[in-house]
């Protein structure tokens, strides 16, 4: 074969990987001219994906109760924010029955306001928020009926045998006179509420 035929078959070979690395030099040019970074690169993608693809924004903040309102009738524990209901739970309450708290030892549920004076996640109640009882109202009318008022009244979850009930153990009034939540509820609940929340427990 003719040494001409090998000389022009390596001149088109040679021309192409000149060709080639010309083209690279110029995207590596494009690249480098362009000053890429990889958030750049993530932010123009971004911006033509459908909006169900792209990043979500922040998730929006849920505000704080400033007050707590308990229904004993209606047996419900509604956390309140500038006087709007954020959120509503059924609650189990004392099994001494109807009426207010009149002495330590009867199983009632206070009525009356107070406030949510601080927390404990050392129990076996997964976590109390403990409530202010009793205030000035219950100290005289025990000591009225020369009582003693009692006390140790709070918010609190379930021992772990029965956490399965969940939300269901709100169905009987079980407690010694406290509040109870389930424990996820109640999680829910000791997030949303600072110490010193005010606390109104009707009937």
């Amino acid at each position: 074969m003719p040494i001409v035929y090998h000389l022009a078959r390596f001149s088109c070979v040679g021309l192409l990987i000149v060709a080639v690395g010309a083209l690279g030099e110029h995207w590596a040019g494009e690249f480098l001219g362009k000053r890429y970074s990889a958030r750049e690169h993530v932010n123009e993608v971004a911006a033509h994906l459908p909006p169900a693809l792209a990043a979500p924004g922040p998730t929006p903040s849920v505000e704080s109760a400033d007050r707590i309102l308990v229904l004993k009738s209606e047996h419900t524990l509604t956390l309140l924010s500038h006087g709007k209901p954020i959120r509503v739970y059924k609650v189990a309450l004392g099994s001494g029955g109807p009426g207010p708290k009149d002495h330590e030892g009867d199983r009632k549920t206070p009525e009356g306001t107070y406030i949510i004076d601080r927390k404990n996640s050392r129990t076996l109640w997964h976590l109390t928020l403990h409530i202010s009882y009793p205030n000035a109202a219950d100290r005289a009318r025990a000591d009225a009926e020369h009582l003693s008022p009692g006390g140790d009244i709070m918010i609190h979850g379930v021992t772990k045998q029965f956490e399965y009930l969940g939300a269901t153990q709100a169905d009987s009034d079980w407690t010694y006179g406290c509040i109870a939540l389930s424990n996820p509820e109640l999680d829910e609940v000791s997030g949303l509420v600072p110490i010193g929340t005010t606390i109104e427990i009707r009937h």
